[in-house]
């Protein structure tokens, strides 16, 4: 596997693990709607919101990597 080929692979493994945690994210926080503070829901949805972006982040890395290398 080349240099590169292993960059996709541990970039591949970084999105699916932001992927997980922003499901649990969204989970958590449509779990307790209503069930929760607001300042406690508030908490829960900027969570949320970190964890798509940072998803999003990484994916845009991974298809960067993908075009640049074509791999």
């Amino acid at each position: 596997m080349t240099e590169h080929c292993e960059k996709k692979a541990s970039l591949f493994r970084e999105w699916q693990e932001a992927t997980d945690n922003y499901a649990k994210a969204v989970a958590a926080l449509t779990d307790n709607v209503g069930e929760v503070s607001e300042s406690e829901y508030s908490r829960l949805k900027q969570s949320a919101e970190i964890a798509r972006k940072l998803t999003k982040q990484i994916r845009t890395e991974l298809d960067d990597h993908i075009a640049t290398h074509a791999c």
